[in-house]
């Protein structure tokens, strides 16, 4: 890959990042300030629900009664996911074949890190406000960092399940792969 359109990828992935912790944020925000905590408002019913609630735990809730000051811990580790996210970003750049999807995919995982990342940091909690419901099953209450860490997850796992064998390049009669 070109020098220009290895910086072309990585500018249109930071965008990726900053639009979804910025979409993430204000619709946190906007949440907070017209829901009253534990509101729920429906939109389809019997399917979908806008809802205000505090997530303490870590994803979809779990976790939420950890013991330890969570709080601290949760901050912890998410510093550290997102370290890690950043390793494999950098690894997917450096290296001689550069898949876009592998990299656009991470840029989606890392902004919904960050932006759940900064509800963390500054609140104590994240905000989630998306229900959705059929019957007597409940989705744990999620919101756009969630559904960004989500998708962007499935993505990586169907990738790599159905990623085709790298080409073997045969030097001398040998296999180098």
């Amino acid at each position: 890959m070109s020098d220009k359109r290895k910086k072309s990828l990585i500018t249109k992935s930071i965008i990726i990042v900053a639009l979804i912790v910025i979409v993430d944020q204000i619709s946190k925000h906007f949440i907070r300030i017209k829901f009253p905590i534990n509101s729920s408002i429906k939109i389809i019913d019997g399917f979908f629900n806008i809802v205000n609630v505090t997530n303490r735990g870590i994803a979809f809730g779990m976790l939420e009664r950890f013991s330890m000051n969570q709080s601290k811990a949760f901050i912890l580790i998410t510093i550290i996911s997102i370290g890690i996210l950043f390793y494999f970003y950098i690894g997917f750049l450096r290296g001689p074949n550069h898949n876009t999807f592998i990299v656009y995919t991470l840029s989606a995982i890392i902004g919904g890190a960050i932006g759940n990342f900064i509800d963390r940091l500054f609140l104590g909690y994240v905000t989630d406000f998306f229900l959705v419901y059929y019957k007597n099953f409940t989705w744990p209450a999620f919101n756009v960092a969630d559904t960004f860490i989500s998708i962007g997850a499935v993505s990586l796992i169907i990738f790599i399940i159905f990623e085709p064998e790298p080409k073997k390049e045969i030097i001398n009669g040998e296999s180098n792969a």
